[in-house]
């Protein structure tokens, strides 16, 4: 994907927050314009909205302060590059109090928020954001929620884009210090850049990078900007309170649209507490978990402090013990690290969960769809069942590409679940909304595209629009089907003769229902997963070998609700992890026994689970147990319905939903009013 595909999304993304129907901008005074290298302690909204036109008009070369609502300025913005991830882009969101009791429904219970620094959710939880003007059910979070900004005492925040000034109102910024990691666009500065086909080319505005804004801010503001990759597009946030860290996995960037402070737009939001440990506890007694190993492995690419990485051994992570961090780094991955991220990534975190499957069913919803084939779909598949993983030898250098055993057409395996024209046309804003929705009408009418797997996007709340990236995955359970290790073919042929070097077959584990979430900020392309392939380079020093390229940063959390020694491994977390995976106490009707909650379905949900009747039926037996042993497991193994999913989370779509039969697609470029006024440029390729 190239640079100016990149600045085709960030285009589509500012007008839609600019011009979206319902969304209204605040006038802005002739007042002069503070300093902006005060420091954090005198921040204020009026304040940085003043400086933010004062630069606007600075590089537009008008000397007068203005409206930035008036129609000449909303034009500008429509045709030239929107500084999407600066200061800058602010106060478009006017009503940014909180709904009343006579302008929304009534919460259905209280949700205290920015007050304390407890541990609310310390077996984790999957929140929807909150929307404005929808009701509550306890299971919608707001940013404020999130932060809890009267005890922060520090916060790492990552987002592809910023409203700086909204987000600094979200924060007590005289005693929180901030690590931001960016997306930076990696055009020079100042150079040349070709715009659409016959119009004059652009020059870009010479201007301080965003790390060197923000860092500008104060001295308790460190920016970094990851120079691998085309995207940043992880939201991970880490939150430090004086008891506890906050480890949030978010799909929502730093923006008020993001947050449902429009009502239009929702994201998920998985968070856990963790406690701080004790400061006498001797350092060498600290358990780290799987989870933990892989967040710091991608914060150590991304080139932070090492403060950052060992700050985290002050707090207990034996609760992140059932979960699993999926990530993808952007660059070349190879070896054991290949092994770690993208597809091959969310492949080895599936087998470490024991979550491998068979006949496998994905459903999957994004906010945006690159230029798929089959071959893709099929190689995202098998990475969900845990069947996408590599063979690393005993020298490293791995040099066969994973290839996943089940390659059976897609058809009713993989169902991709993204809105239709009629859909985003008739949410609350309208068309104008649809900007951060990214689809191309080139990609859909290629003859290799697997349209085939598109379903209808219909909204749990009335009529939201969707910018989550999630995986729901039901299968039975099968064992892993090759080591992460092997020895030669060469090896095995001239050992087979020798009896007692072969062990015996264990008899197999009866099958079990498998079902697990993704929720993250991955979409469904090839950007956000990777792609694998042998590194053909003469110059390259792993020429030979199996490697992983990945355009973005991304990460997310893998959350199991079925599967086998499920119970047990939540019962080794503390804080009873496997006990209240879902709902912390709310109601009667949502308690459910021990082993209920341990396999993530509470009794609610546990009544209307009811195998799947299907002609793949998967039977206990394996072909290498023994006919006794078998006979003694025969139990006829069927998917679990959708309902396993609801205690979790009850959406963000309807299932199940119907094919796109006639309906078009949304296409952001055919359908988006700025494109339609020749705001836009042709693209090869528009994802995140």
């Amino acid at each position: 994907m190239s640079e100016s595909d990149d600045d085709d999304l960030k285009r589509a993304i500012a007008m839609s927050l600019a011009e979206g129907e319902g969304m209204n901008c605040q006038n802005s005074k002739d007042t002069p314009a503070a300093n902006f290298n005060k420091g954090l302690a005198g921040l204020d909204r009026a304040t940085m909205e003043r400086e933010r036109l004062q630069r606007l008009n600075a590089r537009s070369g008008n000397g007068n302060t203005t409206s930035h609502n008036e129609p000449g300025r909303k034009r500008q913005r429509s045709i030239s590059p929107p500084p999407t991830s600066r200061p800058s882009k602010v106060a478009r969101v006017v009503h940014t109090e909180g709904p009343t009791s006579s302008s929304a429904p009534s919460r259905t219970r209280s949700i205290q928020h920015g007050g304390s620094a407890a541990l609310q959710h310390p077996n984790g939880k999957l929140f929807k954001t909150w929307a404005f003007k929808q009701a509550r059910d306890g299971n919608e979070i707001k940013i404020e929620e999130v932060f809890e900004k009267n005890t922060l005492e520090m916060a790492l925040l990552s987002s592809f884009q910023y409203d700086l000034a909204w987000l600094f109102t979200k924060f007590n910024t005289q005693k929180t210090r901030f690590h931001f990691v960016v997306h930076e666009n990696k055009m020079p500065q100042g150079m040349v850049k070709s715009g659409p086909t016959g119009a004059k080319a652009e020059q870009t505005e010479k201007r301080p990078s965003l790390v060197d804004e923000l860092q500008s801010l104060g001295p308790n503001v460190k920016a970094y900007a990851p120079t691998e990759g085309r995207c940043m597009h992880s939201k991970l946030m880490l939150l430090v309170h004086p008891t506890k860290l906050r480890v949030v996995v978010p799909s929502a960037n730093l923006v008020p649209y993001d947050w449902g402070e429009d009502g239009i737009m929702e994201n998920t939001v998985w968070l856990i507490d963790l406690p701080r440990r004790d400061v006498s506890a001797d350092s060498s007694s600290f358990e780290s978990t799987h989870f933990l190993d892989e967040l710091k492995f991608f914060l150590g690419k991304q080139r932070l402090p090492l403060s950052v990485l060992t700050g985290l051994n002050k707090f207990d992570w034996s609760a992140t013990k059932p979960y699993a961090f999926v990530h993808t780094v952007a660059g070349h991955s190879y070896r054991s690290d290949m092994a770690r991220t993208g597809l091959t990534g969310l492949s080895s975190a599936v087998r470490q969960l024991g979550l491998t499957s068979t006949k496998t069913e994905v459903d999957m919803c994004a906010s945006s769809v690159g230029a798929l084939s089959s071959a893709q779909v099929l190689n995202l598949h098998a990475a969900a069942q845990g069947d996408f993983h590599v063979q690393v030898p005993e020298s490293g250098k791995a040099t066969t590409l994973p290839q996943g055993s089940d390659r059976d057409p897609l058809s009713s395996k993989f169902r991709l679940y993204f809105p239709t024209y009629d859909y985003v046309a008739g949410s609350p804003g309208g068309v104008g909304s649809g900007g951060t929705i990214w689809f191309s009408k080139e990609y859909y009418e290629r003859q290799e595209f697997p349209s085939y797997i598109f379903r209808e996007f219909k909204s749990t709340r009335p009529h939201l629009l969707s910018h989550c990236k999630m995986l729901f995955v039901r299968g039975i359970s099968a064992p892993p089907t090759t080591a992460t290790t092997f020895t030669s073919s060469m090896s095995t042929f001239f050992n087979k003769d020798k009896k007692e070097e072969q062990k015996p077959k264990e008899p197999a584990a009866p099958a079990e229902q498998v079902a697990y979430i993704y929720a993250g900020s991955a979409n469904c392309s090839k950007s956000a997963w990777g792609n694998v392939s042998i590194d053909r380079a003469a110059s390259s020093a792993h020429r030979g070998e199996a490697k992983i390229f990945c355009e973005n940063w991304e990460c997310g959390v893998l959350i199991p609700v079925l599967g086998p020694g499920l119970k047990e491994k939540y019962n080794t977390a503390k804080y009873g992890a496997g006990h209240r995976l879902l709902n912390d106490n709310q109601g009667d009707d949502n308690k459910a026994t021990s082993e209920q909650q341990a396999a993530g379905v509470s009794s609610r949900a546990a009544g209307k689970i009811k195998p799947v009747v299907d002609e793949d039926e998967t039977e206990s037996e394996d072909e290498g147990v023994d006919a006794p042993a078998a006979a003694t497991t025969t139990k006829k193994i069927k998917l679990p319905e959708w309902d396993v999913f609801r205690p979790i989370i009850d959406g963000p779509f309807h299932y199940p939903a119907e094919n796109f039969g006639t309906k078009e697609p949304w296409y952001v470029k055919q359908h988006h009013p700025a494109y339609k006024r020749g705001g836009g440029r042709p693209t090869s390729a528009g994802e995140e």
